[in-house]
């Protein structure tokens, strides 16, 4: 489609501030941090490596294992009762705070946990909890159903006539999955595990929870203790130039190709023909299994919440507080998601043929794998400590733009391929009306991205209501989102009122996740 600089502009000067930002967050973080222990590797970072790339690397093969496992079963299973709840749970799952997930596996598997008691009449003592074992269930249960939704959608972009050509030749189900399921996972496979691992290897508030010991720390928690608990800067800065390091060598490593979206078509159709008894056996009892794992975890939320006191809770000011700036912070963030994610993708549609440009969009677009909210936040700390600036004027804008760059590699992964489809099918016509870029919009763009637009901000705003990344180094009494309340009334060990927040904060999300994603298909369905 023919471009002018005008229609670029606004998509340019989005790239160059990202840009901008991403190289001031570098400077500050260099001019701060001690370069003898960025490139001495002390002992105490050495370990500190060790334990990220350690748990990143089990949690990315847990997580692709059951997601693969759990996608191939329900692809062959596409007609039962609560199918389509299920996977909409699995959808939900993505938003789920960190910290709720953590508390519900420890009312799941911790000592006093639902298993323990089920252990203890069968005579048996549970192992504890914390420590790498606890942070790889919690980061599985994370990440899994992620894997599982994009793998099934892959699954589902199989055509039929290829299974019928593989039953046919009479392939066994493992040559069925090798020469056919096996060549149109690869792609997505290799683009989620890469996501997978980097959020893992950046991941807090898992590991702050169930680490257990200074012995089970990541980059991203020893950062967190620098700051908050020795108020080390250089440290702080040091490590976080450390994790930058390795990230930014496992993005250069991956396949460029494993920053894109999808733009293949799911269809769904009936593979009974292909079912062997014994498979099918095993399939759903996959299926019951992992359903089991999902749901016990937000079954103990719900179960202790139910208990708390939510007197104690609606008559604390602070909670109103937290969950007023919350709401206000996920619903500008949502909003700028939506901007960020379009401008990009139209500029990336514009310059698809030039590789340079397209690359370093696609890397600007995901630059949250490779800097993390924590980090981020850090550069923003940095920032107000060298120009003298309140943190009461850096925390929200630092919050918001974290929680926009947290959504853009999905939303960009999402919007963008659809508006390179727009252009595939309607770019000549667009050309012959000779349409404005407004009328466009309207007519063309906007109703065929209208279902993944209200998708998207339902994301944003889950994402940014449940993040516990920046606000750990911006919050305290005066400035609370609901993540930060809860990690305080947990440190302090007001368990009830814990309970209750946890129940409160997951409700809300699962209620407003699942209305916007139910609208979503309703637009997507029209068309």
């Amino acid at each position: 489609m023919h471009t002018s600089l005008k229609s670029l502009l606004p998509g340019l000067l989005l790239l160059l501030f990202l840009l901008l930002l991403l190289v001031v967050m570098a400077g500050l973080l260099l001019s701060f941090g001690d370069l003898n222990t960025l490139f001495s590797f002390p002992k105490n970072s050495r370990h500190l490596i060790t334990f990220s790339l350690t748990q990143a690397t089990l949690s990315t093969l847990f997580s692709l294992l059951i997601g693969l496992i759990l996608a191939w079963s329900l692809h062959y299973h596409s007609k039962f009762f609560g199918r389509d709840a299920l996977i909409s749970l699995f959808n939900a799952s993505l938003v789920l705070p960190s910290i709720i997930i953590a508390f519900g596996i420890i009312g799941v598997y911790g000592r006093n946990g639902l298993l323990a008691h089920f252990f203890d009449l069968l005579g048996w003592k549970i192992s504890n909890l914390y420590g790498l074992k606890g942070i790889l269930l919690a980061h599985t249960y994370l990440n899994a159903s992620y894997a599982t939704k994009t793998l099934l959608h892959a699954f589902e972009t199989i055509s039929l006539n290829r299974y019928k050509l593989a039953s046919s030749l009479g392939f066994s189900p493992w040559q069925r999955f090798w020469h056919i399921e096996r060549i149109a996972l690869l792609p997505t496979l290799r683009q989620i595990a890469v996501t997978i691992f980097l959020l893992c290897f950046s991941s807090f508030a898992v590991v702050l929870l169930l680490g257990g010991s200074p012995a089970n720390r990541t980059l991203e928690v020893a950062i967190y203790e620098a700051v908050r608990i020795e108020f080390d800067i250089p440290k702080a800065t040091s490590y976080a130039l450390l994790q930058l390091s390795i990230a930014s060598i496992l993005i250069i490593l991956a396949n460029r190709k494993q920053l894109e979206g999808s733009d293949l078509k799911a269809s769904l159709f009936d593979l009974h023909f292909l079912h062997s008894p014994y498979i099918a056996k095993l399939q759903k009892g996959m299926i019951a299994l992992f359903t089991l794992f999902f749901l016990s975890v937000i079954w103990v939320i719900v179960q202790e919440g139910l208990h708390a006191d939510f007197h104690a809770i609606f008559a604390d000011p602070i909670f109103w507080r937290s969950l007023l700036t919350s709401l206000i912070i996920a619903s500008i963030s949502a909003l700028l998601s939506l901007l960020f994610t379009l401008l990009l993708s139209d500029l990336k549609r514009q310059l698809q043929h030039k590789s340079l440009f397209s690359f370093l969009i696609s890397i600007v677009a995901n630059s949250y794998l490779l800097i993390s909210s924590l980090i981020l936040g850090l550069g923003f700390f940095l920032f107000s400590l060298r120009f003298h600036i309140s943190q009461e004027i850096t925390a929200p804008i630092a919050l918001i733009l974290t929680n926009v760059l947290l959504t853009l590699p999905f939303g960009f992964a999402l919007i963008s391929p659809l508006l390179q489809r727009v252009d595939k099918k309607y770019g000549k016509l667009i050309l012959s009306l000779d349409l404005t870029p407004y009328t466009r919009w309207r007519l063309i763009e906007l109703p065929y991205l209208k279902g993944s637009l209200i998708y998207l901000f339902t994301l944003s705003f889950c994402f940014s209501l449940g993040d516990l990344g920046i606000i750990a180094l911006f919050g305290n009494e005066h400035f609370s989102t609901l993540p930060w309340y809860l990690y305080a009334l947990m440190g302090s060990y007001r368990n009830s009122e814990a309970s209750g927040v946890a129940l409160l904060l997951l409700m809300l999300i699962l209620i407003l996740f699942l209305i916007g994603e139910r609208l979503a298909k309703r637009q997507t369905s029209h068309l």
